[in-house]
């Protein structure tokens, strides 16, 4: 919108075309704000070998608590944590999971013994004595599901199609 011989000019709608009814001499046109977009659901669940589910979703279905993991911090160097209850669990047990203390949280990429490498470092009031609770990951397979987690009937990867060599499309999901 503008007005004649003035340069500015508004834009009181953006947005695309939907559809086009078309009668006798007049045309109906539908059409949805960018701002719609915003509001659409993101595309669903693929046609993959992992499962695309978050552990302990929702559509997961595990209960975080019942493989809560609580320990007392014994040290910080740049991004790896220390905490002996963390030992108690087979390395990469905390792969993928992550850790809470102190109203922060920091996903684990690695687990070794008593220590978490986690994403990031962990926050300035991260120190020796302060209490965390650890939460196992899931690799998306079936065996860490069922094994694990004992929840194979949430699991939905699909680990029996064919390998990315019969993919046409290339690889990841379908």
């Amino acid at each position: 919108r503008g007005h004649d011989g003035e340069p500015e000019t508004v834009a009181p709608f953006t947005g695309r075309v939907a559809s086009a009814a078309f009668a006798e001499n007049s045309c109906e046109l539908t059409i949805v704000t960018e701002r719609a977009a915003l509001e659409a659901q993101i595309p669903g669940l693929l046609y993959q070998l992992p499962c695309p589910r978050v552990p302990y979703s929702p559509g997961c279905g595990v209960d975080r608590t019942a493989y809560a993991v609580p320990g007392t911090l014994a040290s910080v160097s740049g991004r790896s944590i220390s905490a002996s209850a963390f030992a108690s669990h087979a390395d990469g047990y905390f792969n993928g999971g992550w850790v809470e203390g102190g109203g922060a949280s920091r996903l684990v990429l690695r687990h070794v013994g008593a220590s978490l490498e986690l994403s990031m470092a962990p926050p300035g009031g991260w120190g020796a004595g302060l209490a965390l609770i650890g939460y196992p990951g899931c690799d998306g397979t079936e065996s860490c599901c069922a094994t694990r987690f004992n929840n194979l009937i949430n699991h939905l990867g699909f680990a029996r199609i064919p390998g990315a060599a019969a993919n046409p499309f290339g690889t990841g999901g379908i």
